[in-house]
């Protein structure tokens, strides 16, 4: 599976959190959430393993998803924005 990177809307992601756990949360709780989760801070995205974490999120929370595949040397990257709600 080719390295995935997503760029998150944390504040949706925190809103949705907040209501299904009944709590105000904050953005380092969000912050929390996404790294015991295993994702990971890599330049301005959130790493992740592959689409099994990419699913931990809804299509709403996510702004754009950015793959990377080398082959023979050269790196080819691929970015998909999402389209807002």
């Amino acid at each position: 599976m080719p390295p995935m990177c997503v760029r998150i809307d944390l504040e949706r992601l925190r809103l949705r959190l907040s209501a299904e756990q009944g709590l105000v949360l904050s953005d380092a709780d969000v912050r929390v959430w996404l790294r015991d989760r295993g994702f990971h801070v890599e330049g301005e995205a959130w790493a992740c393993d592959g689409p099994e974490m990419r699913a931990m999120l809804r299509d709403d929370e996510v702004t754009e998803t950015i793959t990377t595949l080398t082959e023979n040397g050269v790196t080819y990257i691929n970015t998909v924005k999402n389209r807002p709600c």
